[in-house]
């Protein structure tokens, strides 16, 4: 089967350096160590500033909690669980700060100079990217997916489904509006 399923909750997380959260990695593509896609659902517990990744454009969104406030390079924005998906530069001086208690969120990351990245979320109809090298959808309540032909497989909450390109496939998602983004990347030329 081409199809990978990740769920967050069956994966081990890992402390961040600071000590103020826990992280969840779904994914590295197209290798562990040299990425050019990074997904994880992180757990932030106290305020502190993020991490930085030069050369990386970040993707953040709330997924429970009351929200986080983030400082970004001295401008603020309030993100709570109604919000959009919130962009911004990895290289950016980052600040977070918790509204009233602990936030669970979606981290996207892709390395500009090695990937194209086209995501929406799942309520819209977005244009595909033509000959997409990955395609994934991260569902916040879970649901069902399948390919063509293939038996509907249960997809839990909060996780990743994922598959490298020509891997047609379909989805039932769970709740009356379903929360999650669906992703296409593809990769850039190789500079001589």
């Amino acid at each position: 089967m081409s199809l990978n399923i990740v769920c967050a909750e069956n994966l081990r997380p890992v402390r961040w350096k600071n000590g103020a959260g826990w992280t969840h990695e779904l994914l590295t593509w197209p290798e562990p160590t040299g990425w050019a896609l990074r997904i994880s659902v992180a757990d932030i517990e106290a305020d502190g500033p993020f991490s930085s990744f030069p050369g990386v454009d970040r993707y953040f969104a709330v997924l429970s909690g009351e929200g986080v406030v983030l400082g970004i390079d001295g401008a603020q924005v309030s993100l709570n669980a109604q919000s959009p998906l919130f962009a911004f530069k990895g290289e950016a001086a980052t600040e977070c700060r918790l509204v009233r208690g602990a936030s669970s969120d979606f981290n996207l990351m892709v390395r500009r100079d090695r990937a194209h990245l086209h995501c929406h979320p799942v309520g819209e109809a977005a244009p595909l990217l033509s000959d997409p090298h990955w395609v994934g959808l991260f569902t916040v309540g879970g649901g069902r997916v399948r390919e063509p032909g293939g038996e509907w497989l249960k997809v839990p909450e909060m996780s990743l489904v994922w598959s490298d390109a020509g891997t047609p496939w379909r989805t039932w998602l769970t709740g009356r509006q379903p929360r999650g983004w669906w992703m296409q990347v593809r990769m850039k030329e190789a500079r001589p």
